[in-house]
């Protein structure tokens, strides 16, 4: 149920060194422009709620790939993701040549959520990819008769990662995720 800008995204604290390296390097190769940092760090004996934690955790090299809007098979999506993977199964040496070098990698190191505080009927006023100021609306719900219960706005400037896309919200529910902190691979 969302609008994604295609991404990919390892996590940068959990694990030894040499996997973060690998699970970096994987979700690079893959090539999408945006590569997420995910900064949490879960306990030790804290239940993994995603499969990437596990295998980290484990000493396993993994990274997540967001490609995508409401599971409908776009071809220039499909196309994105086939590209993607004959790219890490080279960079991984499961086939034979070189992977080009990834061209205008950005790296996310802060997200920001914006969630509902009420629930309703989600209106959107953006799209995934694109750039919003600081306090733009996003979009605005509304109750089930049409009137206006909450204005969402862009608490930072940022780049719209997901937003929800289908009508339905629920209190809590986040409805957009913003890249707030972006920087340029070197």
């Amino acid at each position: 149920h969302e609008d994604l800008r295609p991404w990919t995204g390892y996590y940068a604290k959990i694990g030894r060194p040499d996997v973060i390296s690998q699970s970096r390097a994987m979700a690079v190769a893959f090539g999408v422009p945006y590569v997420v940092e995910f900064p949490f760090a879960p306990a030790p004996d804290a239940l993994a709620t995603y499969t990437g934690v596990v295998a980290v955790r484990r000493g396993v090299p993994a990274f997540d790939v967001e490609v995508g809007r409401l599971g409908n098979v776009e071809p220039d999506l499909v196309e994105l993701i086939a590209t993607g993977l004959d790219r890490l199964t080279r960079h991984l040496g499961m086939r034979d040549g070189a992977v080009p070098p990834a061209a205008g990698i950005r790296f996310v190191r802060e997200r920001t959520t914006v969630a509902a505080d009420a629930t309703g009927v989600f209106h959107g006023r953006v799209r995934a990819g694109q750039d919003v100021a600081a306090g733009d609306t996003l979009g605005v719900i509304t109750d089930y008769f049409g009137r206006e219960v909450q204005r969402l706005t862009a608490p930072k400037a940022g780049h719209i990662l997901f937003v929800l896309a289908t009508p339905a919200v629920n209190r809590g529910e986040g409805v957009a995720t913003l890249a707030t902190e972006v920087v340029d691979a070197r």
